[in-house]
C-alpha cells in the first residue's frame, strides 16, 4: 500500500549554520539529555563536543584515525563506532577516549544504550555484537542475514528493530537473542529507523519512507516528498519528526520541507528538545534551528494555483492548463530543486509524455505558479 504524503515547498531560513573547525565529514550528532551538552563524529576520528548549545564546538582527542560513523550517550558514559572495527567509549564525558580500531576490519554503523549495562553494536555483513555487562564483555549474534545493519532504534530491554541494506528489517522481542524477519520486499538500502512505542518510520535510499503502527508486522510506504538518499531520522515528540538527506534535504514529516544547501548531504539530526535541533552533514557542516522549522515565508496560494494537471498523481502522461493565451516557458523541478523537464507552451493545453521520468514528487512552474505533481 502507498500513503501521500503532503508536504509543500516553502522560503525557510532558520537553519543557523555553526562553526565546527573542520572540512572533514560529520557522520552522526547527539545531544544526550538537553540543549547545552551534545556530541557529534566524523571521518578522521573526529569526535567535537558543545556545552553551549553549539556556540563553540571543541574537538576531542581520540585514539583513531578512522571514519567514526555513531556516537550514543548516557549522561557522561559515551560509546562511538566506526570502520575498521572501531568501538570507543568514555566515562568522563569525553574528557579521556579509550578503545582501538582493527585495520581491514568490519565497520560498524550503529551503537545503541538502554542503560548502562544492555547495549549492542551493528555493522557490515550482518554483524552484531551485545553486552549485558556495560561493554566488558560482548557477545556476537548470528543473525538471519548477511546484509549490512545500518541503524537501529530500542523502546526498552528487551524490543528493538534493525534496517539496513537491500531492505533488511529486524525486530526482537527477548533483548537481541532472537530475530524476527519483518523485512519490506522493496529492494531500498534502509538507513535510519525511529520508533515510538509500537509505531515507527524508517528511511532510506531514493526518498523512501516506510511506516508502521504494529512494530513492523504491516508497513506500508509513504509517498515521499524527494528522491535523495535519506539518512537521519529523529523525532521531538510523538507527533513531530523530522529526516534529513542528500543535497542538504530536511524535511519536517507530514508537513512542509527545505533544502538548506544543494551542495551537502546531511547524514544525521537529532532533536532533544521540542523546536530545537542539529543536523550535520558533509565538510564539517552543522546547523541549527530554534524554531522546529517553523515557516518564515509561503508562496501566495493565488500564485500557486491554477494550474491545472490532469491526472495528479500521474503516470505515462500529463495533461497541463494554464490561464492563460500567451507564450510562457514550462519547468519542472524534482525534490531537489533541479530542472529535470522545460518546454516552451505556446497554448494554453498541453500533453507531457512522462514514461521516463521515474517514480516521486515534482513541482510544476509556469508565469512563477507553482503546483504539486506525483508520478506514480
Amino acid at each position: 500500500m502507498i500513503v501521500f504524503i503532503l508536504l509543500c515547498a516553502y522560503i525557510y531560513t532558520g537553519w543557523a549554520p555553526q562553526i565546527s573547525g573542520t572540512t572533514a565529514n560529520l557522520h552522526d550528532v547527539f545531544f544526550p539529555s538537553d540543549t547545552l551538552t551534545g556530541y557529534i563524529c566524523g571521518d578522521s576520528g573526529i569526535i567535537l563536543k558543545t556545552t553551549n548549545s553549539g556556540n563553540q564546538w571543541t574537538r576531542q582527542t581520540t585514539p583513531v584515525t578512522t571514519k567514526l560513523n555513531a556516537i550514543y550517550f548516557l549522561g557522561d558514559t559515551g560509546w562511538v563506532v566506526g570502520s575498521e572495527l572501531t568501538v570507543l567509549s568514555t566515562t568522563n564525558g569525553g574528557g579521556t577516549w579509550s578503545g582501538s580500531s582493527t585495520p581491514g576490519g568490519l565497520t560498524l554503523y550503529d551503537v545503541h544504550f538502554t542503560n548502562n549495562s544492555f547495549g549492542i553494536i551493528i555493522g557490515d555483513r550482518g554483524f552484531c555484537t551485545i553486552t549485558r555487562d556495560g561493554g566488558m564483555t560482548w557477545q556476537v549474534i548470528i543473525m538471519p542475514t548477511d546484509n549490512t545493519l545500518r541503524s537501529m532504534f530500542f523502546i526498552n530491554n528487551s524490543t528493538g528493530w534493525l534496517v539496513g541494506d537491500r531492505g533488511i528489517c529486524l525486530g526482537t522481542l527477548d533483548g537481541g537473542s532472537n530475530w524476527a524477519n519483518l523485512s519490506i520486499p522493496e529492494p531500498y538500502n534502509l538507513r535510519g529507523i525511529y520508533f515510538i512505542n509500537y509505531r515507527g518510520h524508517a528511511i532510506g535510499d531514493a526518498g523512501s519512507i516506510f511506516k508502521t503502527t504494529n512494530a513492523g508486522l504491516n508497513r506500508y510506504q509513504l509517498i515521499s516528498p524527494t528522491l535523495v538518499n535519506l539518512y537521519g531520522i529523529d523525532f521531538e515528540d510523538n507527533d513531530t519528526g523530522y529526516i534529513c538527506g542528500d543535497s542538504g534535504f530536511v524535511a519536517k514529516l507530514y508537513r512542509h520541507y527545505t533544502i538548506i544547501n544543494p551542495s551537502i548531504t546531511l547524514f544525521s539530526i537529532n532533536f532533544p528538545a521540542p523546536m530545537v535541533g542539529w543536523t550535520v552533514g558533509s565538510n564539517g557542516s552543522i546547523y541549527k534551528t530554534s524554531d522546529g522549522m517553523a515557516v518564515t515565508e509561503v508562496i501566495n496560494k493565488k500564485d500557486i494555483n491554477p494550474i491545472l494537471c490532469d491526472p495528479n498523481p500521474f503516470t505515462n502522461y500529463l495533461s497541463v492548463k494554464i490561464s492563460s493565451i500567451e507564450t510562457v516557458r514550462l519547468k519542472i523541478y524534482n525534490a531537489a530543486g533541479k530542472v529535470i523537464l522545460e518546454r516552451k507552451v505556446t497554448r494554453n493545453k498541453l500533453s507531457l509524455d512522462t514514461r521516463n521520468l521515474p517514480k516521486g514528487v515534482y513541482f510544476l512552474k509556469a508565469k512563477n505558479r507553482i503546483t504539486q505533481i506525483v508520478k506514480i
